[in-house]
């Protein structure tokens, strides 16, 4: 959690929010053939859906 907790900052200076930047690093990774959205709270889930765009 230490090194995760690193990223916030560059997360911060990047521009896009953790939220965002975990999801992309996930759909982006050649390794994983699946991402689950699993948001702990209701702004979470607010967040990725307008990152998402319209279904």
């Amino acid at each position: 959690m230490d090194v995760v907790e690193q990223l916030v900052p560059l997360a911060e200076e990047a521009g896009p929010p953790m939220t965002h930047l975990a999801m992309a690093f996930t759909i982006a990774h050649p390794g994983v053939t699946a991402a689950l959205l699993g948001p702990r709270t209701m702004e979470h889930l607010d967040d990725l859906l307008a990152w998402a765009g319209p279904a």
